[in-house]
């Protein structure tokens, strides 16, 4: 019996240990609501889609912006400079019936990159809370584990064979546990960018008396759907007016300006000419009509509204398969958090590890159907 209470002891050291000290980083307990909060400040995605943001917003100045002035000089050098005007001035290019809808296309385009940074902030959010929840749960589960590993031990069999085998299978378990467990904190310190001399660990909560409110995760899940409707509809607004912008090629854009001419006088004159010119300088549509460019952003639309349109349908299909399956295990949760409730004080030790297990497994599956589920 001593040998099964060293194994027992054995254990649970491997788990303080490893609480205390992971790769020889220091472990600190956090909320959940400060490992979201590190996890929104350091995570790589949000900081890219951040950036992503920002260059979509100067996008919008640069499409805003008119274009810069021609400096234009013609000056003849020689004899044939007598006679013969030498100009310098400035030509002006205006675009006619682009700049407008190009810039709305851009701001399309950076709402598209908005929604993005929110959708991703609501999933590094969604993620970190469940990853919390995992890793505290299954912590739960290796100290509910552990004390029916004692139990067994302390259990008379009348076979004792039988209870070896028993007790070798749950000493074989715990040690699964403690390898899931160093799993789910290295998922968790992913999520949150953690530095390589701090690992965060959750706070021991007590997981029965733990406030878990799925709704939390809904509203994540349904904002993050709404999200992804207006990425899809500012998809097709761009694509849209991208027809029109490119049917507006068609009008020229030109090139205004004038300047000073100057001509020097001939032998015949007493003195030299001064005036000015003024020059008009704009493309003629007739070899390209640009018919080719026009109709792959039609087409180009036509892809766009399709994949609008699939990706609404697949999204509403996907839901309604999945409110079933979500109302089955929220049922089980909510019917094992009742019987925990009511056995969890029994004399019957085998009956309270029983209601614990299924409570903890009932809550792990819910919470697993979160993780799964697709965005």
């Amino acid at each position: 019996m001593n040998k099964f209470l060293c194994c027992l002891i054995s254990l649970f050291c491997s788990l303080f240990f490893y609480t205390l000290k992971v790769n020889g980083a220091d472990v600190k307990e956090i909320s959940p609501e400060n490992a979201v909060n590190i996890a929104l400040k350091k995570n790589i995605d949000i900081l890219n889609a951040g950036i992503d943001y920002e260059i979509a917003k100067n996008n919008i100045e640069i499409a805003s912006s008119l274009q810069n002035p021609h400096l234009v000089s013609d000056l003849f050098l020689g004899r044939i400079a007598k006679g013969n005007s030498n100009q310098i001035g400035i030509l002006m290019p205006v675009e006619i019936a682009k700049r407008k809808i190009r810039k709305n296309i851009v701001i399309d385009e950076a709402q598209i990159k908005y929604f993005q940074l929110r959708k991703k902030i609501y999933q590094i959010k969604k993620d970190v809370y469940l990853s919390y929840i995992l890793l505290m749960l299954y912590k739960e589960k290796f100290i509910l584990e552990e004390k029916y590993l004692a139990f067994l031990i302390h259990k008379k069999f009348n076979d004792n064979e039988y209870k070896k085998l028993l007790i070798l299978k749950q000493q074989n378990y715990l040690k699964d546990i403690i390898s899931e467990i160093g799993l789910k904190r290295q998922q968790f310190n992913d999520l949150i960018q953690s530095d390589a001399n701090t690992i965060y660990d959750v706070i021991d909560y007590d997981i029965y008396n733990f406030k878990f409110d799925e709704k939390i995760l809904t509203d994540y899940l349904y904002e993050i759907v709404e999200i992804n409707k207006n990425i899809l509809e500012k998809e097709e607004n761009a694509a849209l007016k991208n027809i029109q912008l490119t049917k507006n090629k068609r009008i020229p854009d030109i090139l205004v300006g004038g300047g000073i001419a100057y001509e020097y006088g001939e032998k015949t004159y007493d003195h030299d000419n001064v005036g000015g010119f003024i020059s008009l300088d704009f493309e003629v549509p007739v070899l390209n009509f640009y018919n080719a460019e026009i109709k792959n952003a039609v087409l180009s639309y036509e892809q766009v509204k399709m994949k609008k349109i699939q990706s609404e349908k697949e999204m509403r299909q996907y839901i309604h398969s999945k409110e079933k399956e979500f109302s089955i295990l929220k049922n089980n949760y909510i019917s094992a958090r009742k019987n925990f409730e009511s056995f969890h004080l029994s004399k019957n030790k085998e009956a309270v590890f029983t209601v614990k297990k299924d409570y903890i497994k009932s809550f792990e599956e819910l919470i697993i159907f979160f993780c799964n589920l697709k965005e």
